[in-house]
Order: structure tokens, then C-alpha cells, then sequence
């Protein structure tokens, strides 16, 4: 009888070919979610305003250099790179939204492969990561950032942050100079993105003291802060100078902070996934399950830290 339960179990090697083709399963799974959404046209929302009614703004490469010292498009935000995207899509295809939306879709294959990636670096198992991930890739949570043409800046900041993430640790593993300057650069490139990235430094702080079990004043702690200063100024630099648009509602940093609670929001969203919406909603109910499962996460982290969760 113990033989014979046994023999029904799938066999090792079937799980480790699974976990062989883990980065081509991630990609059939988003493209598989998403390929109808690519034939969509624009939402009469933000879309037109920065495709159809701002074109002459996008439709020349020659003025990428220009987006480093403008506002967001008619707003006080400062996100060049989302800009540049925009200028870059219509090279492609013009006023077709269709290599916008292919855009916003690699962006979201490239995020689901590196967390994957991050996942086994951080310590788990490959077929542990593969089903964390394809349930990123698969989630209606991020629906708005994948098809909405503006929500690729939560794509791109999310993308460059956690590639900073994963870049540090293969810096702290083999600390070549070459890591340590694409972990800085990808932070950067993630501010240039979105104001919410400034919220990094703080995740990676966490990490150093709580995973590794660094000291605040310990000199590779002390080291890094310095580093992810740089950025940080040169982004404040560049924001100070540019001509921007109309206020946001808030400054940049003050809508940054106003939104710190969406975090808990979207991580109650993430466990829970009811009453979602294409916009911003707030909800007492998501904000304390966010809490919760956020305090759970930390807790095992802090329990498995010494790389035990297989």
C-alpha cells in the first residue's frame, strides 16, 4: 500500500523539468492573460490627453533630452522616463495604440521574470518561486498598470526597483563593482520613473538589518545609504530645475506620503482580491487585511532570515 501511494506522487525529475522552464511558463501565463487587451483601443481617460491631444509633445525623438527638464505631461509630477516611453512608442507605431500596449505587457513579463529571479536569490526553492510569480503574472490586480497605457509607470518603477533589489544582493553575495553600479543606476532609472520608488531605500534598509543582519551603523550599511543618496539628489536636482506643469493635486513628495497607506491597500488587495477597481479606492476593510498580511510577511521573514523557507 505505501508503495503504491508513493508511485501516484509526481516524481522528482517532473519537478525539476517543470522548474527548467520556468522563465518560458511565466511568459506563456502573462502573454496567455493579457494578448486580447493588445487589440484595445484608448480609454477616453488620460490616453488621449497625452497621446492624441499632447502628439506634437511625443511624436520626435529629438526632444528626449528635452523630457529630463519637463514636468510630467501638463502636471507638476517629474517622471521623464515615462515620458521618453511615450516618444518611443511613436516611433513605432504613431497615434496606433498598439506598441503602447505591447510596451506596457514586456514591461510586466520583464517584472514577473525578475521576481522570480529575486525570489530564488532571496532563498526559496524554484518551484516555490515559479508559483509566486505566475500568480503575479496572473493576478486582476494589476490589470489597471498592464492596460491602462499611463499605468505603465507602476510597471516601470516597479521593474527598475526590484531589479535594484535583486542587484544588491548579488552585490552583497559577490560584491563586484559592476553590480554595485547597475543596483545604483536601476534605482535611479526607478525614480525617473515614479516618485514612489523614493519608498526603496527604506525596503532595502529593511533587508541589510533585518535578513542580513547588519548594523545601521555598520559600514556597508553606511556605505549603501550614501549611495542611494546620489540618485535620490540628483533626481531632486533635475525636479528643481524642470519646468514643470500644473500641481498635481500635491506636490510630488506630498502625494508620495499621502499615499503611503494605498501600500497596505494593495498588499490587502493582493491576499483578497474583491471589490477591485480600475481606480484608486480606499477601503477600511482592504487597509486592515493589508495590515495584517503585511505583519505576517515581516514576521517570516524575520523568522526564516537565515534562508530556511523551502
Amino acid at each position: 500500500m505505501g508503495n503504491n501511494s508513493y508511485e501516484k506522487l509526481p516524481p522528482i525529475s517532473l519537478i525539476k523539468n517543470i522548474s527548467s522552464f520556468s522563465i518560458p511558463l511565466l511568459i506563456v501565463l502573462s502573454l496567455l492573460t493579457y494578448i486580447p487587451t493588445l487589440y484595445y483601443d484608448y480609454v477616453f481617460c488620460d490616453d488621449t490627453d497625452i497621446i492624441i491631444r499632447d502628439y506634437e509633445r511625443i511624436n520626435d525623438i529629438s526632444r528626449i533630452p528635452d523630457e529630463f527638464i519637463k514636468g510630467y505631461i501638463n502636471t507638476d509630477y517629474y517622471r521623464p522616463l515615462q515620458n521618453i516611453s511615450y516618444i518611443v512608442n511613436t516611433q513605432i507605431t504613431g497615434k496606433t495604440p498598439f506598441s503602447y500596449k505591447i510596451f506596457n505587457l514586456s514591461n510586466h513579463i520583464l517584472f514577473v521574470i525578475v521576481l522570480y529571479l529575486f525570489l530564488i536569490h532571496f532563498g526559496l526553492n524554484k518551484i516555490t518561486a515559479l508559483v509566486l510569480s505566475s500568480i503575479f503574472a496572473i493576478h486582476p490586480l494589476f490589470i489597471n498598470a498592464v492596460v491602462w497605457i499611463p499605468g505603465r509607470n507602476d510597471l516601470m518603477f516597479s521593474l527598475f526597483g526590484l531589479l535594484s533589489f535583486l542587484l544588491l544582493i548579488k552585490y552583497i553575495s559577490s560584491p563586484k563593482g559592476i553590480l554595485l553600479t547597475l543596483h545604483i543606476l536601476s534605482f535611479w532609472l526607478a525614480i525617473l520613473s515614479k516618485e514612489t520608488a523614493l519608498m526603496i531605500p527604506f525596503i532595502m534598509l529593511l533587508y541589510l538589518i533585518l535578513i542580513k543582519r547588519e548594523k545601521l551603523l555598520s559600514k556597508l550599511v553606511l556605505k549603501h545609504i550614501l549611495l542611494w543618496l546620489i540618485p535620490i539628489l540628483l533626481w531632486l536636482i533635475l525636479r528643481t530645475i524642470a519646468d514643470l506643469g500644473k500641481p498635481a493635486y500635491f506636490t510630488s513628495l506630498d502625494i508620495m506620503l499621502y499615499n503611503i497607506p494605498s501600500i497596505f491597500e494593495y498588499i490587502g488587495k493582493f491576499f483578497f482580491p474583491i471589490k477591485l477597481s480600475t481606480l484608486p479606492t480606499y477601503s477600511l476593510l482592504n487597509t486592515f487585511l493589508g495590515v495584517i498580511a503585511f505583519s505576517i510577511i515581516i514576521f517570516l521573514i524575520i523568522k526564516f532570515r537565515n534562508g530556511d523557507v523551502k
